[in-house]
């Protein structure tokens, strides 16, 4: 990087100049030059670990919550099917939505992104 000094009254003021020859990696315009990933770029592993997850998490909640309001005295029944539910739905609810941004996002960029942020270990 170099700098150059600029006069303008009594404040000097740099101008950053990058002189590197290789950040064109960097930039998002590689990316829209790029075509977009299909949803195959996402292990079905992880798509039916979410499906699951949502699936089973919403049934858990139900099930306490119809137990909660068929006997509410009975705490033991309904309070760990509703703490489950809730530690199953959350995760679910997150990465479905992540996968469904990936599925319809219109830039490269994104998608990069967004399989970041998921747990896949290439």
């Amino acid at each position: 990087m170099n700098l150059k000094p600029h006069k303008l009254g009594q404040i000097d003021e740099f101008e950053l100049q990058n002189t590197s020859k290789d950040d064109s990696h960097n930039t998002v315009q590689n990316f829209k030059d790029l075509p977009l990933f299909h949803l195959n770029a996402i292990p079905k592993k992880i798509i039916a670990i979410t499906i699951m997850l949502t699936i089973l998490g919403i049934t858990f909640l139900i099930i306490g919550l119809l137990l909660f309001f068929k006997q509410p005295s009975n705490y033991d029944q309904y309070l760990p099917l509703l703490f489950i539910g809730i530690l199953m739905t959350i995760p679910g609810i997150y990465y479905s939505y992540k996968i469904t941004v990936f599925a319809y996002s219109r830039s490269r960029y994104e998608q990069e992104q967004i399989i970041q942020e998921l747990p896949i270990e290439y």
